[in-house]
């Protein structure tokens, strides 16, 4: 399941759509790019996976076990090519979707990129 972050607090590039839940750097660069995601659920499941999408494909990510509410952050360095590279967020819960009542608005799910290197 893509998360749909649909807020934005800080975009300096205006590379984040909350219409398409992509981020698209316009910079060409090494980014450190990183979510966390919340479960809305107080349901124990043995796999509580954030992962980091580029472009449509699994990047990387993180599992995790989930007891009651637990939040689990994903944090890696992508390159991006600054024109057509993407960055999505998606969310899976014992190799399913993420479970009703998890969303990017709810407290403690967040998104973040920001470059730390150029090309």
């Amino acid at each position: 399941t893509t998360i749909e972050y649909d807020d934005v607090i800080y975009d300096t590039h205006s590379a984040f759509s909350t219409s398409t839940y992509r981020y698209t750097p316009t910079v060409a660069g090494y980014y450190w790019v990183f979510a966390q995601l919340r479960s809305n659920s107080s349901t124990d499941f043995t796999s509580w996976q954030p992962f980091v999408y580029k472009n449509g494909s699994k990047h990387s990510g993180t599992n995790n076990s989930h007891w009651h509410f637990e939040s689990v952050l994903a944090g890696v360095i992508v390159q991006m090519n600054g024109t057509s590279d993407y960055i999505e967020i998606k969310g899976f819960c014992d190799g399913s979707s993420i479970p009703l009542g998890v969303s990017a608005s709810e407290f403690l799910n967040y998104f973040g990129a920001f470059r730390i290197i150029g090309a």
